[in-house]
């Protein structure tokens, strides 16, 4: 039987460490955009949970961000329970 695929999407990206405070600032006016997880201490990568039903507004806000920042997107998928980064399927 097939598992109905997360609402839950998760967008890996990667700054650097003197960028995340204020990318977190900007972020944080954005109510309700997407929920900012550190996922490696001290490495500049991030996870951006959101849902798929706000991919196209998350996309354009990236986008949209000061250069500066340095944001790169590395990864997009579903959130699965159960299961984290690097388990194998």
């Amino acid at each position: 039987m097939r598992q109905q695929q997360s609402d839950v999407m998760i967008v890996r990206i990667s700054l650097p460490d003197e960028a995340v405070v204020r990318f977190q600032g900007i972020l944080m006016g954005e109510d309700g955009l997407a929920t900012m997880r550190g996922q490696l201490g001290g490495t500049g990568i991030l996870e951006l949970w959101s849902t798929w039903a706000q991919r196209q507004e998350l996309d354009e806000w990236l986008h949209s961000l000061p250069a500066a920042l340095e944001v790169r997107v590395l990864d997009r998928y579903a959130f699965e329970p159960g299961k984290s980064e690097g388990d194998e399927a």
